[in-house]
């Protein structure tokens, strides 16, 4: 049964934290702590009986990760009630059977949106134009305002079904749009992006079109999220259309006009209507200049038309100047030239009167009777002062983009699709002085030789020039350019660029000079292969030195293992012969050596079986025993260790048999020296538990044996320090805990040489556990299917007594 609690933890202030969790049973979620309803905004119904799917579902985890996927640890995103986006790292732990999970969710620090993107919620609470924010690099929607979903095609017009998701399953056919290619060049390049009229034909109400902006919001030196803004321009768009088509309309009707000047007399009432609706003014003037109609268009352009009876009235009270800003003469005015007899044209005027400052684009065509006498002088203009305001814009940003690329630290070319020269910067200037002399259509490359890095000549056609022009992309491919002046090693990027019929339009070059980086990378590529023989040589040197030593601690275990055995002979003499004769003094020295030559017998053989594993003569004799008894033999025979400490020592097996080969005289030691360390390092009145359970790892059958100790615990840099050889934590805890710190490593040896695999779990001053897994298969030599014979012969009480020679009590 789990508690309904979840992992506690201190913060600085040394108060207790518990994290929200959640429990499940054979992926169904069975329990919920109040940090999680809490920190969710659910309740406890609408969490349990979940399956580990839909409970992913409900707090919108990415799809992509399934809770039941997660081993150890995951960082993302989760989604509370009210769809806040919460960044958490989530963790998984096994209760006390395998089919039990605990799911740990902790809030990364400072990580909520509304506490750090102040401005971006304004701007997401003002409505005015779409706003999202997606989270970097997964693009999943964090945050987002209903001018935003409503651009999108039903169901994801509604937050409710979109946050959560990335921008691929938001926006109908997202991915190899332009949209898309946008958003991937914002994330290479770490810019801002702001297009106009971006075209979208995927959507269920046809096409469309956006005014966007991408803007990358940055968080310890990297993209965290990107801002999105949207708005829908495709009105603009279609009535920029619409202005086009009726330009053309114009265009006919004035020549029309030319063409049917008789016609023009008796159809005037029809005409009159027509040139009242246009949306382009039409002044129509006799031969004397006065007005004869002015439409409504005209009539909204000109200051107080009204107050007007005749052409150049408005001279009076508004200013015209020329495309150059010089000031207009009255008789240049394009009405009058028409009075005049002339034929204008597209005239380009800036217009200023009291009211209004804006631009015209002018055209005046008088009309003559059959008599060739002047009748009439039809004038027709529209504002044009956006379409002025975009190309000085585009001009502008012309003269930027040229500043840009002439002071651009690598040389930079521009070729037409001809394949000739059309711009280059200083750069290009400096590392080919021959651009200077070359007429349009020359070749820069034209008596070159190229070769690549080994000196190879690199054939005509695979030369980038001659690559890109095929539409092949090329990224940091460095050649070797050989010329008469000089040798030049470059770093060359081109790219070939497309129209919207993908045809090539030009070729977007980028060269630089790394001959001095190549020389140095070369002189250091020298160095370190002087270094890498240096450290081979010193690898030999250091492998003999290992082999001698391995070869010194063989002998001289050897050695002290002779008098240790004669010591122990001795002993055993002496308690046999003057067992009645020997005072309680002495029988406790007695005890007293012969604990003490345990324990160098223990080192003794310790260090023999490390140097035989080393050298390879460590033999694994497997038999077919029953590990589940096996197990529970060797823990119930040092029981009175552990009722000596005050120490509750327990066995647990939901399994009553399990036969496979094991070497028992390995694991003998194995399980001796992982329950003498939780004996040594478990205070009194604590618990040692061992646990044994069948398990599926990577789709092979294996037996865990759990050894849990309530002691003081292994920090987490020291966990992997213990497993190596000579390897303590501390040797000062007590002196009941000293040791020569290579028993754990002598142990995780003889779990991987038997094929298993030995883990450790562990918090300071709240115990640890280790946890053996080794395969359950049978000793294909053997025939025996039972264990040992007499679990307390005399090899487990001499084992028992070398293994616990170290604690004292």
């Amino acid at each position: 049964m789990y508690k309904n609690g979840g992992n506690v933890i201190k913060n600085n202030s040394n108060k207790k934290i518990i994290e929200p969790c959640l429990y499940s049973c054979n992926s169904v979620i069975t329990d919920a702590n109040q940090e999680f309803l809490e920190f969710t905004g659910f309740i406890m119904a609408e969490v349990l009986g979940k399956s580990l799917i839909n409970i992913g579902a409900t707090i919108r985890i990415n799809k992509q990760i399934l809770l039941d996927n997660i081993s150890g640890k995951y960082t993302g995103y989760i989604f509370t009630k009210l769809l806040e986006a919460r960044e958490v790292n989530i963790s998984m732990s096994y209760g006390k059977e395998a089919e039990e999970k605990t799911y740990t969710f902790v809030e990364e620090p400072n990580s909520r949106l509304d506490d750090k993107l102040i401005f971006e919620k304004q701007t997401l609470l003002d409505n005015i134009v779409g706003v999202a924010i997606y989270s970097v690099p997964d693009l999943i929607m964090l945050k987002v305002n209903q001018k935003y979903l409503d651009f999108h095609d039903s169901p994801y017009n509604e937050e409710e079904t979109s946050i959560g998701l990335s921008i691929r399953e938001i926006v109908t056919g997202y991915v190899g749009t332009e949209s898309d290619t946008i958003t991937r060049t914002v994330l290479e390049t770490q810019k801002s992006s702001y297009r106009k009229e971006i075209k979208y034909e995927r959507f269920e109400r046809g096409i469309t079109y956006w005014d966007t902006t991408r803007t990358p919001i940055f968080e310890g030196g990297k993209i965290k999220y990107m801002l999105l803004t949207t708005s829908d321009s495709t009105e603009r768009v279609l009535k920029n259309q619409r202005i086009e088509r009726q330009h053309k309309v114009i265009e006919q009707q004035k020549e029309q006009l030319e063409r049917q000047k008789e016609q023009l007399k008796q159809k005037n009432t029809q005409l009159v209507g027509i040139l009242e609706n246009l949306s382009e003014a039409v002044v129509l003037t006799d031969n004397e200049g006065k007005y004869v109609m002015r439409n409504k268009e005209a009539r909204q352009l000109i200051y107080r038309s009204e107050a007007l009876t005749e052409l150049g009235d408005s001279f009076n009270t508004t200013q015209y100047f020329d495309m150059e800003g010089n000031r207009m003469l009255f008789e240049n005015l394009p009405g009058i030239r028409a009075l005049r007899g002339e034929i204008v044209k597209n005239v380009k005027m800036h217009v200023i009167n009291p009211e209004k400052d804006y631009f015209i684009n002018n055209s005046a065509i008088p009309i003559y009777n059959t008599n060739g006498d002047l009748t009439t002088v039809v004038s027709c203009f529209h504002d044009v002062t956006e379409t002025i305001e975009k190309s000085k814009k585009i001009e502008q940003q012309n003269k930027d983009l040229e500043t840009i690329i002439e002071n651009m630290p690598d040389a930079f070319l521009i070729y037409n699709k001809q394949g000739e020269l059309t711009h280059f910067n200083s750069e290009a200037r400096k590392l080919y002085p021959e651009i200077n002399s070359l007429n349009t259509n020359d070749n820069l490359y034209n008596g070159f030789l190229y070769c690549d890095l080994d000196n190879n000549i690199i054939p005509i056609e695979n030369v980038p020039i001659v690559r890109a022009f095929s539409g092949e992309k090329i990224r940091n491919e460095r050649i070797v350019i050989k010329r008469a002046a000089r040798l030049q090693i470059t770093e060359i990027n081109a790219t070939p660029i497309f129209d919207d019929n993908k045809d090539l339009v030009s070729v977007v070059m980028s060269h630089r000079d790394i001959s001095e980086a190549i020389t140095n990378e070369m002189h250091i590529k020298n160095q370190q292969e002087l270094l890498l023989i240096a450290e081979k040589e010193k690898n030999e040197a250091l492998k003999r030195e290992m082999e001698m030593k391995d070869e010194f601690l063989s002998l001289i275990s050897h050695e002290f293992r002779t008098p240790l055995t004669v010591i122990n002979s001795a002993i055993q003499v002496m308690e046999l012969i003057c067992k009645n004769e020997l005072s309680d003094k002495a029988k406790g020295l007695l005890n007293k050596i012969r604990q003490n030559s345990n324990r160098q017998l223990k080192l003794v053989n310790n260090l023999l079986d490390i140097t035989r594993m080393n050298a390879g003569h460590l033999k694994i004799n497997k038999t077919n025993i029953d590990i589940v008894l096996f197990t529970r033999s060797i823990t119930e025979s040092i029981a009175i260790f552990a009722e000596q400490k005050c120490i509750k020592l327990s066995f647990f097996s939901p399994l009553k048999k399990i036969i496979m080969g094991v070497d028992d005289e390995k694991y003998e030691r194995i399980l001796l020296n992982l329950l003498s360390n939780a004996i040594k390092f478990t205070p009194e009145n604590q618990s040692v538990t061992v646990r044994i359970s069948r398990r599926m790892v990577q789709g092979k059958c294996m037996v865990g044996i759990q050894v849990r100790d309530k002691g003081v615990g292994i920090p987490d840099d020291k966990k992997e320090l213990i497993f190596e050889r000579f390897g303590q934590v501390d040797n000062s805890l007590t002196r009941q805990a000293e040791g020569t710190g290579i028993g754990l490593h002598l142990v995780k040896m003889f779990v991987e040489v038997m094929g298993g695999e030995i883990t450790l779990e562990s918090e300071v001053g709240k115990g640890s556990m280790f946890t053996i897994l080794l395969p359950i298969e049978k000793a294909k030599e053997a025939s025996i299917e039972q264990m040992p014979q007499d679990i307390s012969n005399q090899r487990l009480i001499r084992a028992k007594a070398i293994e616990f020679s170290d604690i004292y009590f």
